[in-house]
Formats: C-alpha cells, sequence, structure tokens
C-alpha cells in the first residue's frame, strides 16, 4: 500500500454492536491465520489468540452458527488449533469440509507431481519449506530472504505454468497448489446454502479471503484484519482486535435479542 493514506481501523466495540444490531440468525465465520492466530515464523507454530475459542464457543452457544474457512489442513485445524466439534471447520480452502471426500488415485498422482517440481524450486531456496495437505502442496518463503522468496514464488508459478486442474492460491508469503478446483467463496455459498442464516458475518485476512468478501450480500459484514488493499467494508487492526470484537459480540448475544 505504498503511498496510499493509512488505512481507518473499525472499534471493535462499534463493529460489536453493528452485528448484534443486524438480522438473525447470525452466521460468524472466520479465516484463521492472521484473524484469530497471529502470523508465525512457521505454519506449525502458530496458535491461536487467547480468547478466540471461548468467545466463539460462547456465541455458537446462544443458537448462532460458527464456521472456520482456512487454508488449513482439516488436520491441523482439528489438532494444533483444538478447534471443538461445535464448530463447522472448513480447511484447505474448501477443498476439506466437515466430511471431505478422500483424494482420487489421479489427484495423488498429479500431487506428487506437484511436489517433485516444487521440491526442486525449494532445494535452491534457503528459508523455503513445503507443506503437504491431502489436496494441496504449499511452498513457505517467510523465512527466506524478501528477493530469493519473491524468485521462488514466481519460478513455481512459471514451472507449473500450464498445468491443467490445478488451483493456485497466494498467500502470507505462500503459494499454494491444490490439485482439487475450490475456493472460501464457494465454500460460503455452500454454508448459506445449508445453514440459511440471516446475516453472514466473515472475518479474514488474506488474498483468498477476498473472494468471499465480493461474495456476501449488502447487509452482510465483511471485516478485514490488518493494512492490506481490501473491498471489506469494516477493518480492525489485528487478531487482538478480532477477540475483542468476538467477545463483546458473545456478551451482546449472550443477553438475549437486541
Amino acid at each position: 500500500m505504498s503511498g496510499a493514506a493509512a488505512p481507518r481501523y473499525d472499534d471493535p466495540g462499534a463493529l460489536a454492536a453493528m452485528v448484534t444490531a443486524a438480522a438473525r440468525p447470525l452466521l460468524v465465520a472466520t479465516d484463521v491465520d492472521g484473524t484469530i492466530s497471529e502470523i508465525a515464523p512457521t505454519p506449525e507454530s502458530a496458535r491461536l489468540a487467547p480468547g478466540a475459542i471461548e468467545a466463539l464457543c460462547r456465541i455458537r452457544r446462544t443458537g448462532h452458527h460458527v464456521a472456520v474457512l482456512s487454508g488449513r489442513s482439516m488436520h491441523d485445524l482439528r489438532q494444533q488449533f483444538e478447534l471443538p466439534d461445535e464448530f463447522i471447520v472448513v480447511g484447505s480452502h474448501g477443498a476439506e469440509p466437515s466430511r471431505p471426500a478422500a483424494p482420487t488415485r489421479r489427484e495423488l498422482a498429479v500431487l506428487d507431481a506437484v511436489l517433485q517440481i516444487l521440491e526442486r524450486v525449494a532445494a535452491r531456496t534457503p528459508g523455503a519449506r513445503l507443506e503437504r495437505k491431502p489436496f494441496a502442496v504449499a511452498l513457505h518463503v517467510r523465512r527466506a530472504d524478501q528477493a530469493a522468496g519473491d524468485e521462488a514464488l514466481a519460478a513455481a508459478r512459471a514451472d507449473l505454468n500450464g498445468a491443467r486442474a490445478l488451483t493456485f492460491m497466494e498467500g502470507h508469503r505462500v503459494l499454494e497448489v491444490s490439485v482439487r478446483p475450490t475456493s472460501k467463496a464457494s465454500a460460503m455459498v455452500d454454508l448459506r446454502r445449508t445453514l440459511r442464516p440471516a446475516t453472514v458475518v466473515f472475518v479474514g485476512d488474506d488474498r483468498s479471503d477476498e473472494a468471499v468478501f465480493a461474495g456476501l450480500r449488502h447487509d452482510d459484514i465483511a471485516v478485514k484484519v490488518g493494512p492490506d488493499e481490501t473491498i471489506a467494508t469494516h477493518r480492525l487492526a489485528s487478531p487482538t482486535d478480532v477477540i475483542v470484537m468476538l467477545q463483546l459480540l458473545a456478551d451482546a448475544v449472550s443477553s438475549g435479542p437486541p
């Protein structure tokens, strides 16, 4: 956002009040990394911000829907972040719904080929690492030199250019290559169709979350976390502010109708 005006952040309390006044029932959905968890040096070192699960559980127990939509694998979401069963959890950018179908033999073969290509890119980039997921391989360059990391991400895209049936998703210094076409946006469409909430609240920080924001209705509430450019109409500064907003929302909905 070089040269752009500094972003204006919403007050967490004012945003919680706005959500409280929205038509109910609510679907409160959130990303994880950079949203209810601080961005960590490595994916495996990330943890949820204090109070996140408690606030979301309190919202869920008042009869509203709570969902987590993440690029993380379902295993990470349930094991590393200890998300409870009462949350709807969608992993791998939508490729892993609550009951995902197993990868096909063809998908596994393509995934192995993608892994081999990305292994060559990572091997010549100090600090780069790969993460294999059930339907994707992610190239992380967060710990690489900035220029070398940028070059690695560009090389990965170039080496896979023209490959069919691959979906590319960019995040914070990461490129994820999936063999199952999907997105958080399509996952949100499925959730809305199934749950039929009156209002959707979606909180996210990454590029992949912008498609979710774009698909929301005019009376839904889109919340961007951090300073990056966004089409969301509301913005919070950090995961800490997100947790404050969720705690205040939990307090309000627990007390009954607005």
